[in-house]
């Protein structure tokens, strides 16, 4: 009955409490390893290599437990997509919700910032954050409340290296399924070469998504439109050096594809 009374729109603290639980994970899924991986290829494809970290340690702004953090991300990350569409720049990211001792609940964020406006991006963050706190952020050595951190626009090795850092929160004994051998599962660990997989505390609510110009279903739209590239993981990869490269991005710098990539390009400024 509670459920039904949210549903049907009951009060938002209401929403909440039903909500807050249901939403309870102690670990990443590969579900989501596969959603994330999808996302950032499919940003190559479209010539964006995910060239920016950014960390957000809610706690030093006065904003802990888990379904404040979870609203005050989101809306930081929906002002953030306001600012950054009025400039016509493109909203592709991931994000992910890890726990700490240090850092209690606190927030990541994958995205392709072009260096030509990091400057500008990195006010930009720091001003959504203050935003959503109602207070000025910490910029003390050690106990910022902001850290980004940016790379060049072809940045692929960084790239992957935070998207496996960002994936670290999935179950220790996930394994997937061997293409080539059917019934024989490989760690995926083994796979990703992963150095870190291990638990990144319990949380109650979403502890990871990708900005909805990423989702998959849009993947599947503009794949079928356009004949983007496969995905390696989803075809069986079982290396480090399948998974791993430029293979997208250099997909979308053939002569052929440059005209459908500056259209799909233009999908993500939304």
């Amino acid at each position: 009955m509670r459920v039904a009374q949210a549903v049907r729109g009951a009060t938002q603290r209401d929403y909440e409490v039903v909500w807050e639980y249901r939403g309870t994970s102690e670990y990443l899924t590969a579900d989501r390893f596969d959603l994330g991986y999808g996302a950032v290829a499919f940003a190559n494809c479209v010539g964006l290599v995910l060239n920016t970290w950014t960390t957000i340690v809610w706690a030093s702004v006065g904003i802990t437990g888990d379904f404040a953090v979870a609203q005050a991300d989101r809306r930081f990350r929906e002002l953030l997509r306001k600012r950054l569409v009025k400039r016509d720049l493109p909203v592709a990211w991931l994000w992910v919700l890890e726990r700490s001792e240090k850092r209690g609940l606190h927030a990541h964020l994958l995205a392709h910032v072009p260096e030509a406006h990091r400057d500008w991006v990195k006010r930009a963050i720091d001003e959504c954050v203050e935003t959503v706190a109602e207070r000025p952020v910490i910029r003390v050595p050690g106990e910022k409340t902001v850290l980004v951190k940016g790379r060049h626009d072809k940045a692929f090795c960084p790239q992957w290296f935070w998207f496996r850092y960002m994936m670290k929160g999935i179950r220790p004994t996930t394994a997937l399924n061997d293409p080539a051998r059917p019934g024989h599962f490989v760690p995926l660990k083994e796979i990703a070469a992963m150095r870190r997989m291990d638990p990144q505390g319990m949380v109650r609510t979403q502890r990871f998504g990708v900005s909805r110009a990423l989702q998959q279903l849009r993947q599947t739209q503009l794949r079928a439109e356009t004949g983007l590239p496969s995905n390696a993981l989803r075809n069986g990869a079982m290396n480090f050096y399948e998974l791993f490269d430029d293979r997208y991005y250099q997909w979308s710098q053939r002569d052929e594809n440059r005209r459908r990539t500056e259209e799909l390009l233009k999908t993500l400024v939304i």
